[in-house]
């Protein structure tokens, strides 16, 4: 198929293509089965556990959030964390106070994973074990959220007109090779890339994407709609013009390629046939800034790409970056906002220096005395 497609540019091998790509379903690589995270509790936490998500307990403690308003993403975040507890003690057996040498175990990681951790670990046991005393813990996670310090993005952010050009390089370097299941990849890569960098939404969403379902074809223009968001709020916004024609072109062209036995729908797919999990899209990300950019930027980053464009362009409307991202709290990106007029301010007072800023004196050169 790659020969003939060199040999013969000019011909049309969508039809082959797509009879060569489906294969036996025998063949197709079997997904993993989802593993039971939960399934080494014991059955009293299991039992407290399933009471919390089906009605209201008196028995929850008062510092941590009603159950039933938790979303599905959080939810499975605090559950996975009591996993790790119950993992960590079975490892070590502490005697005396397990929670604070569990709290102590965790010195030398990341001071904003261990706030997670510790936090997570709170709400978790607030559930299963309501007669504990976790006042220690909870002063831990305090004291670990007090001196937690994100770390510095500075040296892997680019700016979303360099995402924006690699992925129209990396269409056009689909475009030029062999029409075939590799050059449908490449395409892939670039146009999701493109789509990122105008709409950066969470990588779960992005990955989710569904013909009919959450992508949407109205009078000739696509639109992205996301019911359920990490915040539990709706989003909508539609396809950018400049990203339009290299969609339809993913999808009437290319996506064929690599349509398996069966097609769900999915707008990602993998050379399988199988629909991409949102890692590996963001791994794609990476792996190509790195090469082409020199910064391993993923998706998660590219947001934080387009708060930072948008500070330095228009700070003071920093609210639309907050509804664009999905963020409800408004401190998550109150740090954007303060970081841009920093830098607003701050040319407006070069801009203002530059008219007191005398030219420097021309050189003379004085006659030699002799």
């Amino acid at each position: 198929m790659q020969g003939l497609s060199f040999l013969y540019p000019n011909l049309d091998w969508a039809a082959l293509c797509k009879q060569i790509r489906r294969r036996p379903a025998v063949r197709q690589r079997p997904r993993p089965a989802p593993v039971d995270s939960m399934r080494h509790w014991p059955a009293e936490w299991r039992v407290r556990w399933a009471a919390a998500f089906t009605g209201s307990e008196e028995w929850l403690s008062e510092h941590a959030h009603p159950a039933q308003q938790w979303s599905p993403a959080f939810k499975t975040r605090i559950a996975s964390h009591l996993t790790r507890y119950r993992n960590w003690l079975s490892k070590h057996d502490p005697a005396g106070h397990p929670l604070r040498a569990y709290a102590e175990s965790m010195t030398g990681y990341a001071s904003t994973s261990m706030t997670t951790w510790l936090e997570s670990l709170v709400y978790g046991l607030a559930i299963v074990e309501p007669d504990r005393d976790l006042s220690s813990l909870r002063e831990a996670a305090r004291a670990a959220k007090r001196r937690a310090r994100a770390r510095d993005k500075g040296a892997r952010m680019a700016t979303l007109e360099d995402l924006r050009t690699l992925g129209r390089q990396l269409r056009a370097e689909a475009d030029s090779m062999p029409f075939g299941a590799h050059a449908a990849t490449r395409y892939r890569d670039g146009l999701a890339i493109s789509l990122l960098a105008a709409r950066p939404v969470r990588i779960r969403n992005f990955a989710s994407l569904r013909l009919g379902k959450s992508l949407i074809e109205a009078d000739g223009v696509f639109q992205m709609f996301f019911a359920d968001t990490k915040n539990g709020d709706p989003w909508s916004a539609p396809i950018p013009v400049d990203v339009q024609p290299g969609l339809e072109r993913w999808l009437q062209a290319y996506r064929p390629l690599l349509i398996g036995n069966k097609d769900d729908g999915s707008v990602w797919l993998g050379m399988d046939g199988e629909a991409l999990r949102a890692s590996h899209l963001s791994g794609r990300t990476r792996q190509w800034a790195q090469k082409r950019l020199g910064k391993a930027v993923s998706a998660h980053l590219a947001r934080s790409a387009f708060m930072t464009d948008l500070c330095a362009i228009d700070p003071e409307n920093i609210t639309i970056g907050q509804v664009m991202l999905g963020h409800r709290d408004k401190s998550t990106s109150a740090r954007f906002y303060e970081q841009g007029k920093s830098r607003h301010a701050a040319a407006h007072l070069d801009t203002a220096l530059d008219a007191f800023r005398m030219p420097p004196a021309a050189k003379t050169r004085k006659p030699k005395v002799r």
